[in-house]
């Protein structure tokens, strides 16, 4: 198979599993529901925290342990642990949420299996990880959102970067990594975040909102949500051009 048909294949994968990851929010949602009332709310959330936190654990000692880019996938995979401690302080509600992480991770790896860049990867996953929660807000047969979630936006984008490391570890590249220009990068992300403070300014109110149940968490703004997506976007450029092929320095495209 030539690399063009396999990349091809990778990207018909990928395009396969976002359109899965559309149809399964209903069903997996069932099967959750049905769990709560069969076990209680919090035994169920309880063990599904566990199940992630097991599963972030595993990554933090594959990053360290790979004998491939040990150090920078490391660093990143414990740096990206910390940005998740944060979120589940702040924008997490229970623990099903974190389904975002390796959803959006097993995406953005099949991407970067299929793209030229790491860097378009993650910018990729991310895109349609704000696409499946655009098509949750509009057209979600039921159980549809009053707002547009920007928290699960910014968890995509989380697991969207846990693809890149893994693809760190795994995908070996042939050529220099192709960068977008550190001007034209900062142009996009601030008209991106111009963007979000004219069309969704942000409200003045508490930062915190509570559910029915009493559950405290920080609904982020589009800009916020922008912003930080921002950076985690700049940390992945720097994780792509430090883990490049050896003696193949990364190009700018200007």
């Amino acid at each position: 198979m030539t690399n063009e048909r396999y990349s091809r294949a990778w990207l018909f994968v990928a395009a396969a599993l976002f359109i899965a990851d559309l149809f399964l929010h209903l069903p997996i949602t069932d099967v959750c529901d049905a769990l709560v009332k069969r076990y209680g709310f919090f035994p169920f959330d309880g063990f599904v925290r566990r199940g992630f936190e097991a599963m972030g654990a595993a990554c933090l000692c594959g990053a360290w342990m790979w004998p491939r880019d040990r150090t920078v996938a490391g660093i990143a995979a414990l740096t990206l642990m910390a940005t998740v401690v944060v979120a589940q302080m702040l924008i997490v509600l229970n623990g099903v949420e974190d389904v975002h992480y390796p959803q959006y991770a097993l995406l953005t790896y099949v991407l970067a299996r299929g793209l030229p860049t790491l860097e378009g990867a993650w910018l990729g996953g991310t895109i349609l990880g704000a696409l499946d929660e655009g098509y949750q807000f509009v057209a979600l047969p039921r159980g549809t959102p009053g707002y547009f979630d920007w928290n699960d936006v910014v968890l995509n984008a989380i697991g969207s970067a846990f693809g890149i490391v893994i693809a760190v570890m795994f995908v070996r590249r042939c050529g220099a990594q192709e960068l977008i220009s550190r001007r034209r990068a900062l142009l996009i992300a601030c008209a991106a975040l111009g963007a979000a403070i004219v069309l969704a300014p942000p409200m003045v109110g508490p930062f915190f909102d509570v559910t029915p149940g009493g559950r405290r968490f920080h609904r982020m703004p589009a800009p916020e949500a922008i912003a930080v997506a921002s950076a985690l976007w700049y940390g992945v450029r720097y994780l792509a051009g430090r883990a490049r092929p050896e003696g193949s320095p990364n190009r700018l495209i200007a």
